[in-house]
This record gives structure tokens, sequence and C-alpha cells, in this order.
């Protein structure tokens, strides 16, 4: 259980470190994208112990504020939410800028 997001939290680990060493932007990136696939696969596979079968970041979210788990699904929006923050902050800045 839980194979698959450990891979992936190994794998973020691993970008991590090379950043530390490198400085390579890219790396920290590439270390946030699969951090961020180690946390949906745990979520998924979570679910799947309860009996729910959720693929899509939707029926994940779904399916957390249906078994009353505000709190993990709150978490788990919380990348949602800061990227669509980033995205509008990005364009009011455009926006003052032109």
């Amino acid at each position: 259980m839980f194979e698959d997001s450990g891979k992936a939290l190994k794998a973020a680990r691993r970008e991590l470190d090379e950043y530390r060493k490198t400085g390579d932007s890219m790396k920290l990136r590439q270390a946030a994208e699969k951090g961020w696939l180690a946390i949906n696969k745990a979520v998924e596979e979570f679910l799947k112990t309860l009996g729910v079968e959720a693929k899509t970041y939707r029926e994940k979210r779904d399916a957390l504020k249906k078994l009353g788990l505000n709190t993990l699904r709150d978490r788990f929006m919380a990348r949602e939410k800061g990227v669509t923050h980033r995205l509008l902050l990005r364009r009011a800045v455009r926006r003052g800028v032109r």
C-alpha cells in the first residue's frame, strides 16, 4: 500500500538534493511537482482503502468532502488555491506594468 506515493516522494527528495547541490531552479520545480504527485497518489491510495475509487483531482476533492474529511480536503486543495492566486497576481502585475 502507498507504493506509488512512496516512489514519488523519493524522487522528490532526489530532485531537492540535486537543487541544493546545483542551485538549478528547474530541479526545485521538479521536486515540487514530484512532491505534489506523492500527495496526490497518497490521497488516491487512502481513498481506495476506504473503498472509494477516485482518479481525477476533482473526484478526490469531492470524495474527501463527501466523507467529511474537510481538513484533509482543504490541505489537498491548497495547491489549487495557491496556483489560482499566483495566476491572478501575475495577471494583475502584467496589467500594471503595461
